[in-house]
């Protein structure tokens, strides 16, 4: 999987996209005001209205061949705090939970590679909510998590 992959939020405000140093930057569209994430640090998903963004700080190092430091995490993206530590993860893809009444996104779905693990969490809290499944690809449509495994399709109501 190749981390260098430009992602663009599914509003189309924030572009995330790595410079030749392989430094995330994060540019506010159409405006073009730029933020720069740590290093080895890559955006893998953004909630729907890019303020919250998952991040990964392992695949970028390890496909570099340099040293990982820090921990991948969910993080708001106006204000850069960590909502969620996910210390030992590393991040294959993720995907947002629908918005709630005050049109917040409440919870993420984060796939580690390797055991494909899709876990749940509460954007809250912090909290782990869920370990949904084993393997697959993620996506969020509506109000459903969709899976695929092999050739099977599991849809979950959220």
């Amino acid at each position: 999987y190749d981390s260098t992959r430009p992602l663009v939020s599914p509003d189309a405000s924030v572009v995330a996209t790595l410079n030749d140093d392989y430094v995330s930057n994060l540019t506010q569209l159409p405006h073009g005001e730029s933020t720069q994430l740590g290093r080895c640090e890559s955006v893998r998903a953004f909630d729907r209205t890019a303020r919250v963004a998952v991040v990964d700080s392992t695949l970028l190092c390890e496909e570099r061949g340099q040293e990982v430091e820090g921990s991948s995490r969910i993080v708001d993206v106006e204000t850069g705090d960590t909502l969620v530590d996910l210390v030992g993860t590393v991040v294959y893809a993720a995907a947002f939970g629908p918005p709630v009444d005050d049109g917040h996104t409440r919870s993420a779905f984060v796939e580690e590679r390797g055991s494909g693990t899709v876990t749940m969490y509460d954007l809250a809290t912090g909290a782990e909510r869920a370990e949904i499944l084993e393997g697959g690809v993620l996506a969020v449509a509506q109000d459903a998590l969709v899976i695929t495994q092999d050739t099977t399709v599991i849809v979950y109501d959220l």
